[in-house]
């Protein structure tokens, strides 16, 4: 029998649900650019990559945002999403 040395969990969504925590920190962000997503809004992206999220929720919005935007509102979400 072989040891084991490595253990991988899949913690979000299986260990541990966080999409409230995701969802909360994404409303947040937005909000500092007028742009509000409801909880659903925000369930339907998930598996997305935050920056096409982002930039989704802007098209959405109607409302155009540079890439240094979008990526400042990304760190602002993870930011949030990692103080609470």
């Amino acid at each position: 029998m072989k040891n084991i040395n490595t253990l991988i969990f899949d913690m979000d969504g299986v260990v541990v649900y966080g999409m409230q925590y995701h969802i909360k920190s994404w409303q947040e962000a937005l909000s500092t650019i007028d742009i509000s997503a409801s909880d659903l809004d925000i369930y339907l992206m998930e598996g997305i990559t935050d920056r096409e999220t982002m930039k989704m929720f802007a098209r959405k919005s109607n409302v155009s945002i540079s890439d240094e935007t979008t990526d400042k509102i990304v760190k602002l979400k993870y930011k949030i999403f990692n103080s609470g």
